[in-house]
């Protein structure tokens, strides 16, 4: 006949820490076992009982019974807690890297900001400054870091075609193009090459001119000498 004895709480969590826990080199170990995890395949923290080799069973009250499961319970949380925390530390080593990379792409992106506005104001003006001769402005895009289009570049179009038969009014028009290239004043080499070409259309207008105006000239002086020899 077997014997069964009760124990209280204190004594079910003591022996539970025991079976967690091996016993120091010095004892010899114990053949007595009380707690069986394995009571309850869909609970793992499920506390039951089994018999120990030599035949003694081992029985637990409720609260005995709760209490071995609670510690059971928390020693399990506190093994899924230790992976965690150690996570956390390396995040928290990763943090610095992480953060200098942010900063340099936060500035990278008030670059591009700055550029764009720039960029823009300054074609809106060559379109102002050409009218009818220049076209809508056209960009250059960059894609930055935050995944947005920054216009890097741009150019207005400018009609430099000389009015055929007229110098004066290409005279004009080419004082207007050179004005709409160095316009705002912070020139680039596209603008300067416009105002080059607008110098060049400007020139050849004068010459024309010129030699009109001489033209006209000859005219009026031969008029003059028939009309002088019909009255002689």
């Amino acid at each position: 006949m077997r014997n069964v004895h009760v124990v209280d709480a204190a004594q079910a969590q003591a022996q539970v820490q025991q079976r967690v826990s091996p016993p120091p080199a010095t004892s010899p170990p114990r053949r007595v076992q009380a707690v069986n995890r394995q009571a309850d395949p869909d609970d793992p923290t499920a506390v039951g009982t089994s018999p120990p080799d030599d035949g003694i069973s081992l029985a637990l009250s409720p609260e005995a019974r709760e209490a071995a499961r609670r510690a059971a319970l928390e020693q399990l949380r506190n093994s899924q807690r230790q992976p965690q925390a150690e996570g956390g530390q390396q995040e928290a080593a990763a943090d610095p890297a992480d953060e200098a990379q942010k900063a340099r792409e936060r500035e990278a992106v008030r670059q591009l900001e700055q550029q764009d506005r720039e960029v823009r104001e300054a074609q809106s003006a060559h379109a102002a400054a050409a009218g009818l001769l220049g076209g809508a402005p056209t960009f250059t895009y960059r894609v930055g870091p935050d995944g947005r289009l920054y216009a890097i570049s741009g150019e207005v179009r400018l009609d430099t075609t000389a009015v055929p038969g007229d110098p004066e009014a290409t005279l004009r028009k080419a004082r207007q193009i050179e004005e709409a290239a160095f316009t705002p004043g912070d020139s680039s080499p596209e603008d300067r090459r416009a105002a080059a070409i607008a110098s060049a259309l400007a020139s050849r207008a004068r010459q024309e001119l010129a030699r009109q105006q001489e033209e006209e000239g000859e005219r009026t002086e031969r008029a003059t000498t028939a009309h002088v020899d019909q009255r002689g």
